[in-house]
Parts: C-alpha cells; sequence; structure tokens
C-alpha cells in the first residue's frame, strides 16, 4: 500500500514545485537551433580577405532560410572598430581595439606554389621543400637555383614573388624564422596578379592564401600550378603521412588534420562588440558551424573538427535561468487540473506498472546487453560478394551491379553525417576511390569493387547519409554501376563463410590496431572494451581524432585494395 501512495505523493510534490516556476531562455527548436526569425535581416560586415567566403555563406543561408536575409557588408580595409557581426581572418583581429566576442568558423592557410611546367617537379614532389629551404630562399642571394634546393634541380635561377599582404609576411617569416622586413622576392599585392605570374613562369615560385587558390568554376586549383610540398620532419624526402599535396581534396584535408605547419595557418573568425544575443545573428552563427561547414572545402577553407563545432555551438547556447511566476492564475489553475488528472491516473495504474515492475526485474537478471563489437553482431546476407576494402556488390537481374559498405564499416564509424558520391554516368575502376563517407569531417576513402559505369546514385544518401548505418545492404546502397569485367573483378572478392571467417581476422587485427594505437593516446585504449577477452566497442572510430581516422584509412582500406 505504502508503493501505491508513494507515486501520486511525488507526482504531487513535483507538480507543486514546478507550478512556481519556468525555465527561461532563449526560443529552441526541437533539435537545439535557435528558431529562425521571419522577416529579420542580418547585416553582416567581412574584411576583403574573406568577402568570397562571406558571400557565399550568406547565398547559401538565405537560399535555405527563405524568411530571413543575411546582408554582407564589405569592408574595404579593416577598422578597428567592430560595429556589428563581422567575418575576418585571425591577422585582421590582432589590430583591433578592445576585446570583442569571437568564435572560430574555418581555417585557411598560406601556401607557396609553383608553375606545373617546372623542370623538377619531380624531384620536387619526391623529396619537398623544408623550412630552412625556404629560409634559404627568400632571404639568401639573388642567384639562387633550383639545383641548391633539389636533386637534379634546373641551374636556373628561382623567381620569387612574395605577398603585399602584411598578414601573409608574417606567416611566412614565423614559418622561416626571417625577418618579415628581410623577405627577399619581388612584391606583388593581389592574388590575381600572383596566380597569373607564376602561370606565366615555370621558373617561378608564388605564395598565396590556400583559398585563392581555388579557381571558383572548377572548385579545384587553379590550372598549371601545384602547390610544393614541404618537408615537414626535415628528411630530405616525402613520406607517406605528409603526402597530402596530390589535389585540393587531399591537401583541405591534410590542413584539417594538422599535416601542415601551423606556423602558415589562420582560423577565420566571427567577431562582434558582445556575445550575440538576436535571434538572427544566433541562428546564422549555429548553422555556419554545423550546416554551413559543408560549403567550406569548395571555397578552399578547411573545416572545424568535432571537437571545435561543439564547443562553438555551447559557447552560443543561452545561460537557463530559473524564475518564480507570481500572480498567473489561470497558469495556476491550469496545474492543478493536471494535477488531479495525474494523481486519478497514477492511482490506477500504479498497481498494474509494480506487477510489470517485478517480471521485469527477473528478465533483466538473465539479460546480457553488449556495446561490443564482435562476428556475431555483424551482418553478412548471403548472396553478396564482399570486396576486402569493406565494399560490397551484388548483380541485380537486369545486369546492373548495387553497390555498398558493409556492415563491418559502418559499426566502427559510428552514424554518418555525410556521403561525397560521384554523379551518374562517370567511370570507376577497381581499385580507384569511389566514394567518401564522412562523420564529423572526419571522412574515409572508399575503393571501387568493380570497374564499369555508375549508371544511378541513391539520392537519398543526399539528404539521409545515416541510412547507411541503419541498412546497408538495402536502403544504404550507393550505387548501381554497369560492369565492365564483372567475372574478373569478383574473382578477388568473398562470399558467405569465407567472408565471415575473414572478418574474424580484420576484427583481431583491429585489436592489434587499437592496442598499439593506445600506447600513444589513453583515450583510444579506453575505446577496447576489457570483458571476454578484450572486445572492442562499438563505433569505435566515432568519437576519437582524425589522426586515427587517418592510419585506420591506411591500415584496413589503402593495404587491402
Amino acid at each position: 500500500m505504502k508503493s501505491i501512495i508513494s507515486f501520486p505523493a511525488v507526482v504531487l510534490l513535483l507538480l507543486w514545485v514546478l507550478s512556481g516556476l519556468k525555465l527561461t531562455g532563449s526560443p529552441r527548436e526541437d533539435n537545439g537551433q535557435s528558431q529562425v526569425p521571419e522577416g529579420e535581416t542580418v547585416t553582416l560586415e567581412c574584411t576583403p580577405e574573406v568577402y568570397k567566403l562571406t558571400g557565399s555563406l550568406a547565398n547559401a543561408f538565405n537560399a535555405s532560410h527563405p524568411g530571413m536575409k543575411i546582408h554582407v557588408v564589405p569592408q574595404s580595409q579593416p577598422s578597428p572598430e567592430i560595429r556589428t557581426l563581422s567575418l575576418m581572418t585571425e591577422g585582421n583581429m590582432s589590430n583591433l581595439a578592445g576585446t570583442p566576442w569571437k568564435m572560430g568558423v574555418a581555417k585557411d592557410a598560406v601556401v607557396p606554389f609553383m608553375n606545373a611546367a617546372n623542370p623538377a617537379m619531380e624531384a620536387i614532389n619526391r623529396e619537398g621543400l623544408t623550412s630552412q629551404e625556404f629560409a634559404r630562399l627568400l632571404s639568401g642571394k639573388d642567384d639562387e637555383t633550383w639545383e641548391s634546393l633539389v636533386t637534379n634541380g634546373a641551374k636556373s635561377k628561382v623567381r620569387l614573388y612574395i605577398p603585399g599582404s602584411e598578414i601573409q609576411r608574417n606567416h611566412l617569416a614565423a614559418f622561416t624564422g626571417v625577418d618579415a622586413s628581410m623577405l627577399r622576392g619581388k612584391i606583388i599585392s593581389s592574388a590575381g596578379e600572383m596566380i597569373a605570374a607564376v602561370q606565366m613562369d615555370p621558373l617561378a615560385v608564388g605564395f598565396c592564401r590556400m583559398s585563392e587558390l581555388t579557381d571558383p568554376k572548377t572548385n579545384a586549383f587553379y590550372a598549371d600550378i601545384r602547390v610544393i610540398p614541404i618537408d615537414k620532419n626535415l628528411n630530405g624526402r616525402m613520406d607517406h603521412f605528409e603526402n597530402i599535396y596530390a589535389d585540393k581534396e587531399d591537401f583541405v584535408h591534410g590542413v584539417w588534420l594538422g599535416k601542415y605547419p601551423k606556423s602558415l595557418c589562420s582560423g577565420i573568425f566571427a567577431v562582434a562588440p558582445i556575445k550575440p544575443e538576436g535571434k538572427g545573428e544566433l541562428a546564422f552563427l549555429e548553422w555556419i558551424v554545423s550546416e554551413g561547414q559543408q560549403y567550406l572545402p569548395s571555397a578552399g577553407y578547411s573545416e572545424l573538427n568535432g571537437i571545435q563545432q561543439k564547443a562553438a555551438l555551447e559557447a552560443l547556447a543561452p545561460p537557463v535561468v530559473v524564475t518564480e511566476v507570481k500572480g498567473d492564475t489561470a497558469h495556476s489553475n491550469g496545474w492543478i487540473v493536471a494535477l488531479l488528472t495525474l494523481l486519478v491516473a497514477g492511482l490506477m495504474i500504479t498497481p498494474v506498472l509494480l506487477v510489470r515492475r517485478k517480471k521485469r526485474v527477473i528478465l533483466l537478471q538473465d539479460l546480457h546487453v553488449s556495446t561490443a563489437l564482435n562476428e556475431a553482431s555483424l551482418s553478412a546476407p548471403a548472396g553478396i560478394f564482399f570486396d576486402k576494402t569493406h565494399t560490397w556488390a551484388f548483380m541485380e537481374k537486369e545486369g546492373l551491379v548495387k553497390m555498398g559498405i558493409d556492415d563491418f564499416l559502418q559499426h566502427i564509424t559510428g552514424t554518418l553525417t555525410r556521403i561525397i558520391m560521384k554523379s551518374p554516368g562517370e567511370k570507376i575502376r577497381k581499385g580507384e576511390v569511389a566514394v567518401t563517407i564522412v562523420r564529423d569531417g572526419k571522412q574515409l576513402k572508399l575503393y571501387a569493387p568493380v570497374t564499369g559505369i555508375i549508371r544511378k546514385i541513391n539520392r537519398k544518401l543526399e539528404t539521409d547519409s545515416t541510412l547507411l548505418n541503419s541498412s546497408p545492404y538495402s536502403e544504404g546502397w550507393i550505387y548501381m554501376i554497369e560492369p565492365r569485367n564483372w567475372l574478373k573483378d569478383i574473382h578477388y572478392m568473398l562470399m558467405g563463410e569465407p567472408y565471415k571467417n575473414w572478418l574474424k581476422e580484420e576484427i583481431a587485427r583491429l585489436k592489434d590496431f587499437f592496442a598499439a594505437a593506445g600506447n600513444k593516446n589513453s583515450l583510444v585504449w579506453s575505446q577496447v572494451v576489457l570483458q571476454d577477452g578484450g572486445e572492442i566497442a562499438d563505433h569505435v572510430l566515432a568519437d576519437l581524432g582524425p589522426d586515427v581516422w587517418e592510419e585506420f584509412q591506411t591500415e584496413f582500406i589503402d593495404a587491402s585494395k
């Protein structure tokens, strides 16, 4: 009887407390984001360096939020006074008066580049240039030659072009240890002129921002130029982990991973006189550090990592204040009605709950809940061919091959937040990159299990990439491919028991991988569940850093293609 009375008593106490309280703070949608105010216009200033980025972000936001408008006001030159919400580079912030509110939104970098027709291209890509060699180049005599920098380099002089931007020259000074006022080379004021000069001169070296190297027509680096690889560990060669210079996508990702010299990197910040409180400003800022991040790479900027995104969103969240409500008769009467309703309902259902509780206790005694990853938790449907790069292929009745990722991979990554697919009509070859899966900016590049032509892509994944996790073998398929060498391709794939036996080996190898990684990082080791022989936790990569994802790519994807 005491148990029956306790339920309505607790309800009565809670309702009495809550009836006199309310929670205040900025209105929020169920997804935790600020409500977008209808008809509001937010003024957004920006410095010249980030004008294109600011315009792109504003256009994307306006297109997806038609009830609101971001009005961009470019500054002719950076101002020491902040009047309203602004986007600017880290270098511009150093000139601001006072201590304004700030929040990081992206990363950029100063990049050395050369003409693609440079006679020493092969040696430069193989050996790279060290910070000391750049220091000698930027502070030495005018007769510095390519031969003095790389093996078998031409005896021709290196022609240097340095940026007119004081901020960029300061980055070069920090990287090389050469005083900014002593940097040698022809000063060129604009990035466009700098790029054009290097495109016309096979022996030239120029410097500009990563975002400025991006051709807006192709979203790739400008034609006829190449980023000069930097030998970070000073060993005279470009090691595998340093190789981020193949194309723009790899380079931007490498900057995000921290593989590029920190002294050449800089942040892009949202800045305001005080912490923004307007609904429109908050909605836009939250969008920038969440959905808006997808627009950064195409503009030549690197995204924030998951930790930085989370910190930014938490910084924007308003405090929750508890205040007492007085003199609200209608409010009080409402609580009284709710109280009486719950009281009667509680008296009626409590005996039933007590009976179910007894049964539940008995069931829980026999229930073993495991969040570990093992072969028993993985699905491997019959009739599907599996590639050792963790993709699968299945031939449909009409002769097209359906492709997707296996259950093992989605258990490793955790919930995926984005997928980068090719377009229908594109040709793919077995062993070439076919798709990129992303979780909070961290990514894995997956290889095609077959050679052929993509005839159809799964459009559902463009708006709901979680289908890769919830239904990897049905709704989460990626491509429909017209195969070219189907019988030859499946010769190298696995099916049925051979695939299941191979998965056991992969799980054992995964344990060794995380044991080795754990020796360097306690967070990595904490992901290994030490039960029943030390099983791996489900979604083990989900909260680990991009460096571990990169190592997993190398050990489990690249090594198997």
